[in-house]
């Protein structure tokens, strides 16, 4: 048997009379047809297969977003829904429990230390901003994606008449407002190290009293493989290389304070894989 070259070339061996039962089942039902199809393609399609094609696409999408500037590429991955699996736009990392518990983290970490204004870097579509924006006085949002920024506007047309503003900004390439507090969340994973450091220039380069930097990294309480680089600026983490963003090791050698690891385990096992958050402090009583 031929493999298929493309998904396209597989889709083309289906008898499409099943698909259109469903289709017409889910039109009615107000799902959209899309969603049966490609439940279909993924019962029909061998698991071995499923990850060949998965990994071309991959392959592809990384080939075509590494020749676009950063703000095109992250652009297109909204555009395109490259990180949609839930409901947000941001990807899996925006909702669940270890949003959750991130939320209920910055809570009670403003609140400790009486932290007014935040800027939120690289908002995303704003999910976990809309849950943490009632607890400052000025919420800055920002991202390098003009498209989410622009969706963001319109969605939270509420929040900006209070104390919430959007705006674009590359952080890679300037400074950071002025703030009490600085919050980046699941940014720096999808950067190269080249990238995070300019990231890490410019933060040391801007007024603030402190900083959380929270990435997704593989066993963060032991990791091995600290900051294996990426190719370019990309939609997938170093988790797949069983590494992640750590600021306090090779290459980069902040002195950040490892304050907290977030995992969605409920029993308090031990995950290989959570989010780990660092802190940065310029307070004179800092703890």
């Amino acid at each position: 048997m031929t493999t298929p070259k493309s998904p396209k070339r597989l889709v083309n061996h289906f008898d499409c009379s099943y698909y259109s039962e469903r289709s017409r089942a889910s039109l009615e039902q107000g799902y959209p047809a899309e969603v049966s199809f490609k439940s279909v393609i993924k019962k029909l399609v061998p698991p071995t297969m499923k990850h060949a094609i998965g990994s071309l696409l991959m392959r592809r999408r990384e080939r075509r977003l590494s020749r676009l500037s950063v703000q095109e590429a992250f652009d297109e991955v909204y555009r395109k829904g490259m990180w949609r699996q839930g409901n947000s736009s941001s990807g899996l990392g925006s909702e669940g429990l270890m949003a959750e518990r991130y939320v209920e983290l910055v809570e009670e970490y403003t609140s400790k230390h009486k932290l007014g204004t935040v800027v939120d870097a690289g908002c995303g579509d704003f999910s976990i901003g809309s849950r943490l924006a009632q607890n400052f006085e000025r919420y800055m949002a920002f991202d390098v994606s003009q498209f989410i920024i622009e969706t963001n506007k319109r969605r939270y047309a509420d929040f900006r008449r209070k104390n919430v503003t959007f705006d674009v900004a590359d952080m890679t390439s300037e400074a950071f407002p002025q703030a009490d507090l600085v919050l980046i969340r699941q940014v720096l994973q999808h950067l190269t190290n080249a990238q995070i450091e300019r990231v890490l220039k410019n933060l040391e380069a801007s007024d603030w009293r402190r900083v959380l930097i929270t990435e997704d990294v593989y066993d963060p309480r032991n990791n091995q493989l600290p900051n294996l680089d990426l190719p370019s600026h990309t939609v997938r983490t170093r988790v797949s290389l069983r590494s992640g963003v750590f600021v306090d090791k090779e290459p980069f050698n902040r002195k950040a304070k490892r304050l907290a690891i977030i995992d969605n385990v409920e029993d308090g096992g031990e995950p290989k894989a959570g989010l780990l958050v660092f802190e940065l402090s310029r307070d004179a009583n800092a703890d």
